[in-house]
């Protein structure tokens, strides 16, 4: 769905001009997308000429937007104004500490160790804030977090690059129940997929205490019917120590309803830096979160069907 000021036609409302400094969050030329009160956390868009500002985005940053989007794949997963800053060179490319794929679900899951450094973790999590994290929009019932839309073209090829080494192509050669990788989604057609990147929208959310997810599959990411994601790509920017796991869980786990602990086959305890990579279609949850925050990261691994 489209955000709201995406669907309005008008002009932008334009207040009275910006007086004192502002923090900038994004340059757009003539305008600057600016933290207009530190208290308050209010942001608008502020014309560097005139001083004047807008809450909606004037139609000079919108044909930015529009045509930022158009150059990713499409379609864009979701449209977004927010884009990661360059992140620091960290001078050497961390190694990833340790690959652990999951007995239980085979090639289909795994946990990356070290796939990001602590101050990368922590440069993603400031940006975040800065822009500014909205409710998820889900039934409280189901899961209480929030979360944004950030784009980063540059942050999803170094990432693919650290976990390529990992991410072997994935065969799906029958419907049938012991040769389909476990976990794998149902509507796509058979042959070899090959892994070719990391889609660009990433959805960053935070969970504070009380926090969670009920159980569930992931939605996919389909640019055409041979090229889209089979696997979701779930970074953690902060260790968590009391509650938060990520949870798998046999089929037979209702989805969106109270988990089963008899059904649970893996609990995966949040570690800064780490990545779980698992076939979409793995029932898992994010367990309540006792005390502190918790930070994810999480984009997908999109695929290609060989010729």
């Amino acid at each position: 769905l489209k955000p709201s000021w995406l669907k309005r036609k008008q002009a932008p409302i334009l207040r009275p001009p910006l007086r004192g400094m502002a923090r900038i969050l994004r340059d757009f030329g003539e305008w600057q997308y600016v933290v207009q009160d530190e208290v308050s956390k209010q942001k608008v868009f502020l014309h560097v000429e005139t001083g004047q500002t807008s809450v909606d985005p004037p139609e000079d940053v919108l044909e930015v937007i529009t045509a930022e989007n158009q150059r990713s794949r499409q379609p864009v997963y979701e449209p977004t104004q927010y884009r990661f800053s360059r992140m620091p060179d960290p001078g050497a490319p961390p190694l990833v500490e340790s690959h652990e794929p999951l007995d239980c679900f085979r090639e289909s899951l795994m946990l990356l160790r070290g796939l990001l450094t602590p101050e990368e973790c922590n440069f993603i999590i400031a940006q975040a804030e800065a822009f500014g994290f909205q409710d998820c929009g889900y039934s409280k019932d189901v899961r209480r977090t929030d979360r944004i839309a950030v784009m980063g073209e540059g942050l999803a090829r170094k990432l693919f690059e650290r976990a390529k080494p990992f991410l072997a192509p994935m065969e799906v050669e029958s419907t049938g129940e012991g040769r389909r990788p476990v976990g794998a989604r149902r509507d796509v057609a058979l042959g070899t997929w090959v892994p070719t990147g990391l889609n660009p929208c990433f959805r960053v959310c935070r969970y504070a205490p009380g926090g969670f997810f009920r159980p569930h599959h992931d939605g996919g990411f389909d640019c055409s019917h041979r090229h889209l994601s089979l696997k979701t790509f779930m970074m953690y920017l902060n260790d968590v120590v009391d509650g938060g796991p990520t949870t798998f869980y046999k089929e037979t786990q209702g989805h969106y309803v109270e988990p089963d602990r008899s059904k649970a086959l893996h609990d995966v305890q949040p570690e800064r830096g780490a990545c779980v990579v698992f076939n979409q279609c793995i029932c898992h949850d994010g367990g309540v979160v006792k005390t502190g925050l918790k930070y994810l990261l999480r984009t997908e691994v999109m695929y290609e069907l060989a010729p």
